[in-house]
């Protein structure tokens, strides 16, 4: 099991998705990766932790991603976390 704070990052864009999980695993954190909507459920579905989860609001499924979701993560997101869109 990780002592690293475990971030989910949604990004539909690989490039960008690549980079922010890059700089996210440089810092020390442990970094799961989705690029649709469907991913991410899935994710936080799963039995893992997950610590901050960071979102592209502007995702083609906003039902599914951006504040819909993070209503959905909120209970499966560490509670000391704030959860937050980011356009």
């Amino acid at each position: 099991m990780s002592s690293k704070s475990t971030v989910l990052v949604v990004e539909d864009e690989q490039l960008l998705l690549d980079i922010v999980a890059l700089e996210l695993e440089e810092a020390g954190f442990a970094v799961l990766q989705a690029e649709t909507g469907e991913d991410a459920i899935h994710l936080l579905q799963g039995s893992e932790r997950i610590d901050l989860l960071l979102t592209d609001i502007r995702l083609l499924l906003l039902t599914l991603i951006g504040p819909g979701c993070i209503a959905r993560a909120a209970p499966r997101v560490s509670s000391r976390s704030t959860l937050k869109a980011a356009a």
